[in-house]
């Protein structure tokens, strides 16, 4: 039944009076939305208004000497819990035999050998029937209102996780002081979602975080999970509970293995395991698209965790069926190709000097990067343009760069206009001040540097950054990448790698960064350009953009 249909039954019912439930004591229109609540008149009680309830379930290894406690708070609760299972992974200490100990209440006991705190949870949740489940550490008290508290903040069907603050005891007396939900925040600094939380049982069903293993003593498992779980959608809500954490030497989370200080947020965040999507906007130009399909067989970052999104400006039917053929043969399982008209065909290649020429290609740019804003559902993109080839492994080296306050990495290549670095120090001025170019780093100079922005043709950033901006232009800007920089708050650091020197391909030449240009042998296919020097491609045209002599 709808919410339209309880609206229909409540405005004709004798209890009905100026809009408010004289049986209830309530507005009827704030009854008829609310999901736990549920009146006779409305018929038989539906599965989505039955009173949650809730499964704890308890991880345990070696964790004997702390599971009485544990276990005593959990069955001491206000609110009553309708499972407990202690789930036993791998203990050599006595933590069957504490569990026994209290069969007669219904703790129920499983033993596993998984080595594997988040599988472990997995098992325990599938020892279980109950629409939540509350997750346990073995060494954590739950004090008497915990469950009750957490509970409540399960106010409507898309809040799949509740979770709490902590007030630490035994080797620290910290108290802790977490955000309210966002994904954003999620993802990009500390996690502040805990273990011992609530998650729907809807929630766990969907989510993937058991697809994959990896070392839990480089990233939390319980961060992993809540991870998954928020790219599904869910919301998450913080409850009035607080949970006794206990600190002691022996957590896993006090001994992980010392990680590159470079690399901490790398691994911690699981930066490795995150599916990045890939956005290439592609102007028909069959000499980039067949170096470009190449290097995406090449490039080495797992294709699974690519969603992968080709934006055909070319108006080519003959360009885009060599692109859909290429997709057929692929090895990417993420992948989406779509025609977007900019309006003129070929505009990449027209001479940027003619006013109007510059006028549709800054339009065309902005629709373009508009289209990636509406698609984003990944936490990080990559930016590619389709005739900048980075290293092979760039994505990897690019994506180690990132901490809490970066929010764009870049692999810089050459201008093929200006013959500089298309990375920047400093914001410049419309007809009054230029950017200031900057400078490539010496050999033995650190290769990782800031900058105030670049261009898009190799770029990493996080998708909040991208998503927050509007790709429009006003008229006191040249173009859309170094506003874009500019928008993006002082806030987010920007961070050049220098040791991605990315190839910049012409038609018949290759930009490299502090190397001489490769060049086709002169008058091959005509007389060059008088002004700049450059042959004509293969089809007998200059595409230099310089003006008649």
């Amino acid at each position: 039944m709808t919410s339209r249909d309880r609206e229909t039954i409540c405005n004709s019912c004798e209890h009905q009076r100026n809009y408010a439930c004289t049986k209830h004591g309530e507005e009827w229109e704030k009854l008829v939305h609310n999901n736990q609540f549920h009146c006779e008149k409305w018929g038989a009680v539906p599965d989505a208004c039955s009173p949650l309830e809730v499964a704890v379930v308890i991880t345990s290894h070696n964790y004997g000497k702390f599971l009485e406690e544990c276990l005593q708070s959990v069955l001491e609760q206000s609110q009553s819990a309708s499972e407990i299972i202690v789930v036993d992974d791998s203990s050599t200490d006595n933590t069957k035999e504490v569990t026994e100990d209290f069969a007669s209440k219904g703790v129920k006991y499983l033993r596993v050998e998984n080595r594997s705190a988040l599988f472990s949870r997995h098992d325990g949740y599938l020892q279980t029937e109950s629409g939540v489940v509350l997750f346990v550490d073995a060494d954590d008290i739950l004090p008497s209102n915990y469950i009750e508290l957490g509970m409540k903040e399960f106010t409507n069907q898309d809040v799949g996780v509740v979770y709490a603050d902590h007030q630490h005891f035994g080797e620290s007396t910290r108290r802790t002081n977490f955000p309210e939900y966002s994904q954003n925040r999620l993802f990009q600094g500390e996690n502040f979602v805990s273990t011992c939380s609530f998650v729907r049982r809807e929630a766990l069903n969907l989510c993937d975080a058991w697809d994959r293993k990896f070392d839990e003593y480089f990233m939390p498992e319980d961060y992993w999970m809540f991870q998954r779980i928020a790219l599904d959608g869910w919301d998450f809500k913080k409850s009035k509970a607080i949970l006794n954490y206990r600190r002691h030497s022996s957590q896993m989370s006090q001994n992980r293995d010392p990680i590159d200080p470079k690399e901490v947020y790398y691994h911690s965040h699981g930066l490795e395991y995150q599916t990045v999507t890939l956005f290439i906007p592609l102007a028909g130009r069959k000499w980039a698209w067949d170096r470009l399909k190449m290097f995406l067989d090449r490039q080495n970052w797992p294709h699974d965790q690519i969603k992968l999104i080709l934006c055909d400006t070319s108006q080519d039917d003959r360009f885009s069926t060599m692109v859909r053929y290429w997709i057929g043969d692929c090895n990417y399982s993420d992948v989406r190709h779509f025609k977007l008209d900019v309006g003129l065909k070929g505009l990449a290649d027209k001479n940027r000097r003619d006013r109007e020429v510059q006028l549709k290609v800054k339009q065309s740019i902005c629709k373009i990067y508009n289209q990636l804003r509406l698609m984003l559902e990944t936490p990080y993109c990559w930016i590619l343009e389709d005739d900048v080839l980075p290293p092979d492994d760039v994505l990897e080296r690019l994506m180690k760069h990132f901490n809490v306050d970066v929010g764009a990495v870049t692999a810089p290549y050459q201008s093929r206009f200006s013959g500089n670095p298309v990375v920047w120090m400093q914001d410049g001025i419309k007809n009054i001040k230029p950017m200031t170019p900057a400078v490539p780093p010496k050999p033995n100079e650190p290769q990782v540097a800031e900058m105030r922005g670049s261009g898009f043709g190799c770029l990493i950033a996080r998708s909040e950054v991208i998503k927050q901006h509007v790709m429009a232009l006003p008229v006191t800007e040249d173009d859309l990448d170094p506003y874009f920089f500019k928008s993006m708050g002082d806030h987010w650091r920007r961070l050049c790698d220098w040791s991605c020197k990315s190839q910049h391909w012409g038609p018949d030449r290759v930009y490299l960064i502090g190397e001489k240009k490769e060049e086709i042998p002169p008058g091959k296919y005509g007389p060059c350009c008088p002004l700049c020097g450059l042959p004509p491609n293969e089809s007998g045209m200059v595409l230099c953009g310089c003006p008649p002599k």
